[in-house]
């Protein structure tokens, strides 16, 4: 048992820092200054800022 909840410890604790990298990727991208030489002269969409974090998030984390 004890060994069960030390491995659920350490998934919750992977967990938390994902959601701190999401965190931090979605400020940074929400904060970016956009060039006017880009076609779109919005910020992403909150939709786009979570599908690409989380994607972004994913890949640093299986890398």
């Amino acid at each position: 048992m004890t060994g069960s909840l030390q491995g659920g410890s350490a998934l919750i604790s992977q967990i938390h820092e994902i959601a701190a990298l999401i965190s931090d990727i979605d400020s940074m991208l929400t904060e970016r200054q956009w060039p006017e030489a880009e076609v779109r002269m919005s910020a992403p969409t909150s939709e786009e800022r979570t599908f690409y974090t989380f994607n972004y998030a994913t890949w640093l984390w299986l890398r």
